[in-house]
C-alpha cells in the first residue's frame, strides 16, 4: 500500500501575483542644435584629434532627442559625437 500525499487547496491571500515596479528614468536633458557647449571630459575628434576638457564647440547636430551630439570644435579643430553627460552649456 502506497501512500498518497494531499496537499490543500491554497487560499486566495496566499497566492502571488506579479506587479511590476516602474522604473525611474531621469530626464535628460537636451540641448538645441547651434548651443554652445563645454566639455566636462577630454573627448576625441572624428579625425583621431584629442580636445581636451573645457574646450568650447557648437552642438551641429542632436541624435535621437539628446542622446548623443555631433560638437564642432575650433581650437583643435574636428568634430565629435558625444553625449549629454560629457557636456555642459557654456
Amino acid at each position: 500500500m502506497s501512500a498518497v500525499l494531499k496537499y490543500p487547496p491554497l487560499e486566495p491571500e496566499l497566492t502571488y501575483v506579479y506587479r511590476p515596479r516602474p522604473v525611474l528614468v531621469p530626464e535628460r536633458k537636451v540641448l538645441a542644435e547651434l548651443s554652445v557647449v563645454a566639455l566636462r571630459v577630454p573627448a576625441t575628434t572624428f579625425d583621431g584629434l584629442a580636445i581636451p576638457a573645457g574646450a568650447t564647440g557648437t552642438v551641429v547636430t542632436v541624435w535621437e532627442d539628446g542622446a548623443a551630439y555631433d560638437v564642432e570644435f575650433t581650437d583643435p579643430a574636428g568634430l565629435a559625437s558625444l553625449t549629454a553627460d560629457d557636456l555642459e552649456i557654456a
